[in-house]
């Protein structure tokens, strides 16, 4: 059973994210990020989406 929920809402342009001047924003993309939230909600118990 989940302690609760979050929503994660990203702003416009973080698709570009690890595309779009890696060499000063990293190399990370956006579903990298989410999957990394998931992860750690998953471990704390939340239940979390990411849109």
């Amino acid at each position: 059973m989940s302690q609760g929920k979050v929503l994660v809402l990203h702003e416009p342009n973080l698709n570009l994210l690890g595309t779009c001047q890696p060499e000063i924003y990293g190399y990370e993309t956006l579903d990298d990020v989410g999957n990394d939230l998931r992860k750690k909600a998953v471990l704390a118990g939340w239940d979390i989406h990411c849109r």
